[in-house]
């Protein structure tokens, strides 16, 4: 995989690329780059090498039709006004070559075809072959899974082992369901968690609400797949497996907040934010109010502090650490 990085930039005439490999457990890594570019290229972009992969490119600023030229193999591709958001798909197998004539914002994903071979393989579905090339998709999923890959390459503190591999699934699995022949769609697998198997996803989570818990972990634990156990999750609780983590330490976070005089600093540092900044987004997001209004109209107990049962950050048990 060549294709990421600062690497990747020198085509594009950027010297400075945001970027991250996100490893897998069982299958191989892909990478996230964001190019930013302030000024026009001053050129078309130098020869990009074909490598076994698939790249799904996100605008992240409208781009104006003429703006963008593009050639796959050589043959000229009729490019639209490009919106916020929308996508193109491209197999990097057949030659690149683009020409931008504007400033430019794009965050790109390169998939190698062996990562996506292991994601067929465990579901049980016929290999790749090839994508359909794509310009200016308006493809919700993917624009929401821009979203939230974006603040994991500003800071990479907010990085969480179990919400990229959960990442990972559903990336694959966007790129299967809506740009190759395949009839999968991740939607048609119902089935939940047994009893047993939900016990010990929610026991091994509550040990680890810090997020370094690998997917593949909790999967093993259910005798389950990776692929399997996420969509098996979903079914029986309603939520991806990241998000149900977020709310459990939102939660904590509640209690710290009603029943402690902790300043909001100490509050996200105890329930596993990497950050103030990161801990007010995510209870924004889930409560619908920041942190210092919703404490203000709740109203902390100074007297109850030494009551609360968790008073120390979330950190996995010296039991789980040994297990891993």
């Amino acid at each position: 995989m060549r294709g990421y990085g600062n690497e990747w930039g020198k085509h594009f005439f950027v010297d400075a690329a945001s970027s991250i490999v996100v490893e897998q457990a069982n299958r191989p890594p892909f990478a996230v780059t964001r190019l930013i570019s302030h000024v026009i290229p001053p050129d078309i972009t130098t020869t990009i090498p074909t490598e076994d992969s698939f790249l799904i490119s996100v605008a992240l600023q409208t781009m104006r039709r003429g703006t963008w030229d593009h050639w796959t193999d050589g043959k000229a591709i009729s490019v639209p006004v490009v919106p916020t958001f929308h996508a193109s798909v491209f197999d990097l197998q057949a030659g690149q070559v683009a020409w931008v004539k504007t400033a430019f914002d794009y965050l790109h994903f390169n998939i190698p075809r062996e990562t996506v071979d292991a994601f067929t393989e465990e579901h049980g579905i016929c290999k790749v072959a090839t994508i359909r090339p794509t310009i200016c998709a308006d493809d919700h999923a993917i624009a929401n899974l821009t979203r939230l890959i974006l603040p994991f390459l500003d800071d990479p503190r907010e990085r969480s082992e179990l919400f990229l591999d959960h990442f990972g699934l559903l990336l694959c699995s966007r790129l299967v369901e809506g740009y190759t022949a395949s009839s999968f769609s991740i939607e048609k697998c119902r089935g939940g968690l047994a009893p047993w198997q939900k016990r010990r996803a929610e026991e091994l989570l509550m040990n680890h609400l810090e997020g370094n818990l690998k997917l593949e972990r909790l999967a093993r634990e259910c005798n389950l797949s990776a692929g399997h156990f996420a969509r098996a999750f979903k079914t029986t609780f309603g939520v991806s497996v990241h998000r149900w983590v977020v709310d459990r330490r939102i939660e904590h976070a509640k209690v710290l907040m009603s029943h402690s005089t902790l300043s909001l600093p100490d509050v996200a540092f105890r329930t596993g934010f990497s950050s103030q900044s990161t801990f007010s987004r995510a209870f924004q997001q889930h409560v619908g109010a920041s942190p210092g209004v919703w404490r203000r109209n709740v109203g902390p107990t100074s007297s109850q502090t030494r009551r609360l049962p968790w008073t120390q950050p979330l950190t996995s048990t010296s039991s789980e650490m040994s297990a891993r």
